[in-house]
Parts: structure tokens; C-alpha cells; sequence
């Protein structure tokens, strides 16, 4: 027995940001089988209504798991990967799994502040210049890229959308709850990245605890160093397909 893995993007992502990793990974931990989400109004979703909280986007997702479990047989446990606004929902969705009855074994968070320690600030981007603004501060994204306005009318609704999500988070509110029993929590993290703090939070909302991995990066530690971030994931995996044999 092994694990089903759950990859969750971050905000904005049209593209799966992880095909390229799951592949590796599949090929590399034995009985791996992954599920990459996309959420509404991104990607081939593209037609869809954007969600507009962090807890609808893990409803969302928690029906893409659930069907995919039941179309390709998968009863292994699930570990979810969740990067930057995907941590968020991969949080969320861990409590919808698990008052589904579906066993969890590992939460891999990246680029993401625990949950209990978001704090809204009323942020408003009613202008695409007000949003790309904001986003310089994560860096990948750059206003040079979205020159044209038919890519802006086309990508930007979705950024803008998962951006506000993120900020609208009821951190206080709902970040306090534990994970399932045995779910071990692993952080990774860009030593760089200024938008991302109390990193060690994570590991209060779990009973086993896993490693903490840092990055000579900034908050797409995905793309700069990706093939030291694909193999530290490669081998935590493999401790937790190891923990299924047990």
C-alpha cells in the first residue's frame, strides 16, 4: 500500500504547476498515485465562476477527489501538497476528508502562513494595476506579461478572485482545528519570502511531525529550485508510504 497524493496550487494557476513533479514522484514512490486540482475558473475550468472563498474552493475539490477515489478504484490514504493559497484549501479539505471518512496520512505545506495566523486586511484591487502591484511582492508574476489586454481579461479575473480569498480567510476563526489523528505536517518554505511568517504554527495543529525544508529562494521556491524541492518530496513521500507498511 502506498498513498494518493493531492496537489493543490497556488492562486492565479492556470497550468498544472506540479505535472512535471507528480511524474517523477509516481515514478519514484512505489504505489504513488496523485490527483492534481484545478479550481474553478482556472485552466480547462476556465468557463466556470471563480470561487470565492478558501472553504468553497476545498467543497470544490473535495468533489474532484472523492470522484476520482471512486473512478480509479483508490483506497490508499491521502497526503495533501498545497502550495502558497493551496495550503489554505489543502487544510480545509483535510477536515472535509476526514469527516468523509477518508484516511489521511501526510500535509505537505509550501509558501504558506498556518492558517490560524491570516489576518484580513481589507484589501482591495479593483484595478489590474492595483492587483499586479500586489503580487510583485511574490515575484514570478510580472505587469510586463500582461501588456495585452486580451490576457488580461483572460487570466487576471482568477488571480484577482484567489487573491481576495486568501486576505477574506477566517483565520481566527477556523485555523485553530486540528488534523486528523496521524497526519504528519512537513513545511516548506523560501527563506527569501517575506510574505510568508510563522512557519512553525503548522506543526501545533498536528500530532507528527515531519521535517521543515528551507530554500535559498524567494516565494516560488517551486521554479527555483525545483529539482532539490521534487526530490526532498520524493523522499518524504517514501517515508510516509513507509509508515503504510507498518
Amino acid at each position: 500500500m502506498s498513498q494518493h497524493l493531492v496537489c493543490l496550487p497556488f492562486a492565479g494557476s492556470h497550468l498544472d504547476p506540479f505535472r512535471a513533479a507528480r511524474a517523477v514522484w509516481e515514478s519514484s514512490v512505489a504505489g504513488l498515485r496523485s490527483t492534481s486540482i484545478t479550481y474553478a475558473g482556472h485552466g480547462n475550468r476556465i468557463g466556470a465562476e471563480p470561487l470565492p472563498s478558501i472553504v468553497a474552493m476545498a467543497h470544490d475539490a473535495l468533489e474532484k477527489v472523492l470522484t476520482d477515489r471512486a473512478a480509479r478504484d483508490i483506497t490508499e490514504p491521502v497526503t495533501l501538497l498545497g502550495y502558497s493559497m493551496g495550503a489554505l484549501v489543502a487544510y480545509e479539505l483535510s477536515q472535509l476528508l476526514e469527516d468523509f471518512g477518508v484516511p489521511q496520512i501526510g500535509l505537505l505545506a509550501m509558501a504558506c502562513t498556518p492558517p490560524a495566523r491570516i489576518h484580513g486586511t481589507g484589501l482591495q484591487l479593483d484595478s489590474d494595476a492595483d492587483l499586479l502591484s500586489h503580487c510583485e511582492q511574490y515575484g514570478l508574476i510580472d505587469a510586463a506579461t500582461f501588456t495585452d489586454g486580451v490576457l488580461r481579461a483572460l487570466l487576471l479575473p482568477a488571480l484577482r478572485n484567489d487573491i481576495l480569498a486568501v486576505d477574506r480567510y477566517p483565520g481566527a476563526a477556523r485555523g485553530q482545528r486540528r488534523l486528523q489523528p496521524g497526519t504528519s505536517v512537513t513545511t516548506f518554505n523560501g527563506r527569501a519570502d517575506r510574505t510568508v511568517e510563522d512557519i512553525a504554527e503548522w506543526y501545533e495543529l498536528t500530532d507528527r511531525r515531519g521535517d521543515e525544508y528551507t530554500y535559498d529562494a524567494g516565494h516560488f521556491f517551486l521554479t527555483e529550485c525545483a529539482d532539490a524541492l521534487i526530490g526532498d518530496v520524493s523522499d518524504t513521500l517514501t517515508r510516509l508510504s513507509e509508515r503504510t507498511h507498518v
